[in-house]
């Protein structure tokens, strides 16, 4: 993740980021070993991204600003958090981020028993808590 300087050295090159809950974000995702086990679980081969960094920058537009995986190159761009991923946001289009889903889904029960096992763990208070995610839209 960025340091404090290395986002300063960013503003001062006119490089805006809209960091909004992204810190937030990174900090638990960081805590929860997320884009290692990705790797461990899912190894990408000769791709320039792994297939670990790919499942972040999804995750953050899911829990940000969900978009189609067509958008999430630009978005990434457009926000400044390419920066935040340490790579180059036309590194992450919807080609790599495809084959990394069709990937991860071969793996995501084994994934999400780690996952959840993490979180259990890194935030004991959680036990015995229900959580729901819910990222339907309901249109009026």
């Amino acid at each position: 993740m960025l340091t404090i300087e290395e986002i300063g050295v960013s503003y001062k090159n006119g490089q805006t980021i809209h960091l909004g809950a992204s810190p937030l974000l990174m900090s638990v995702i960081e805590r929860l070993g997320i884009e290692e086990l990705v790797n461990e679980h899912c190894p990408s081969g000769r791709q320039e991204v792994s297939n670990g960094k790919a499942a972040l920058a999804v995750l953050l537009s899911r829990l940000l600003n969900p978009k189609a995986l067509y958008k999430i190159e630009d978005w990434l761009h457009e926000s400044g958090l390419e920066t935040l991923l340490e790579t180059g946001a036309e590194k992450f289009n919807d080609d790599l981020l495809g084959r990394m889903m069709d990937t991860i889904s071969e793996q995501s029960e084994a994934l999400w028993v780690e996952v959840v096992g993490r979180a259990l763990a890194a935030y004991p208070e959680l036990v015995g808590c229900f959580i729901h995610y819910d990222v339907t839209v309901r249109r009026r």
